[in-house]
């Protein structure tokens, strides 16, 4: 088995493992602890993520995770969704609506406390 990632990006370890499972690669991952936290647009835990896959298919491998959005499930999932705005039915809106107030209702008691 050889490398062919490493990152602290937990997001982009786990989307990278998702395409090639996708692409019936073996692989398997390792995680280390280093002891630092580091600060970034998102919070990175102080661990690092290893991808291996054995050495024969490591080039299959590269392509596949040359071809996928490294970016995480959030970036995923804003693409793979039609980004349309959606219509609320009548009953749905009465609903928020009928939530937003017992909410701003318990609010409104514990600011009076």
């Amino acid at each position: 088995m050889i490398t062919i990632m490493e990152t602290g990006d937990s997001y982009e370890f786990l989307t990278a493992a998702d395409g090639l499972r996708n692409a019936g690669i073996p692989f398997t991952g390792d995680e280390h602890y280093t002891g630092e936290f580091r600060p970034s647009k998102i919070a990175q835990a102080p661990y690092v993520w290893t991808l291996l896959v054995p050495e024969n298919r490591a080039e299959e491998a590269r392509q596949v995770l040359d071809g996928e959005p490294i970016s995480g499930p959030a970036a995923v999932h804003l693409m793979s969704h039609d980004t349309a705005a959606r219509e609320y039915s009548t009953t749905e809106k009465v609903l928020l609506l009928a939530v937003s107030l017992i909410l701003l209702s318990g609010i409104v008691l514990l600011l009076k406390k």
